[in-house]
């Protein structure tokens, strides 16, 4: 074993020809056990399909109330999957104690900040789990949601999820210091052309 950390590893393409094992093959077995194959559960919108003429003659038809109705649940993305949402907050005084201010914005908002928590969350997934550039992120929110976004926007965003992790971060620096064996890996990957790392330790 090299002494170096792969991370010292120039960038370069990895090759071709990876050793497999033979006769493995990837994905679900075909007699594996759906999980979708039933529906998702309660569904948020019935939609009957009526039938009023014959497709093959033009005349009407007659529903058979003995046959039992066919089902079929899909899972579709709505036309505004985005909500936009204006919130108005009121100026207000204690004469109490002489307290003025708005009404505070709710759970997941950010003071003049003006993207959700949620759709904050979706787009850290896909920086994080889903090793999008900023300009793919941005091109899928203004493509699949419909609304524009910067990089700026997604630059304070990225901030926020690296404020949000640093106490998770200085609990685990302080444990892997603590006496005893640990076990340290490193992984990569790649944006813009740039190799990152990713290290952790149990």
């Amino acid at each position: 074993n090299s002494s170096v950390p792969p991370s010292s590893d120039p960038l370069k393409k990895p090759s071709d020809k990876k050793k497999r094992k033979k006769g493995f093959k990837r994905g679900p077995k075909y007699d594996h056990l759906g999980k979708t194959r039933n529906g998702f559960g309660q569904p948020d919108k019935i939609v009957p399909l009526e039938l009023e003429n014959c497709p093959v003659c033009g005349g009407s038809v007659e529903r058979d109330e003995v046959v039992p109705e066919k089902v079929q649940q899909v899972a579709e993305v709505v036309d505004q999957p985005i909500e936009i949402r204006e919130y108005r907050r009121g100026f207000y005084k204690c004469p109490s104690c002489g307290w003025s201010d708005y009404s505070p914005v709710p759970l997941g908002v950010k003071e003049g900040f003006r993207y959700g928590a949620r759709l904050s969350s979706i787009l850290g997934w896909l920086g994080y789990g889903g090793n999008l550039t900023w300009r793919k992120q941005e091109h899928f929110i203004e493509y699949v949601f419909g609304i524009p976004i910067s990089q700026g926007s997604l630059a304070k965003m990225h901030k926020w999820f690296q404020e949000s992790l640093e106490p998770l971060t200085q609990q685990w620096l302080k444990y892997i210091q603590q006496p005893g064996i640990r076990c340290v890996d490193e992984t990569s990957y790649c944006i813009d052309g740039i190799k990152y790392w990713v290290w952790v330790a149990t």
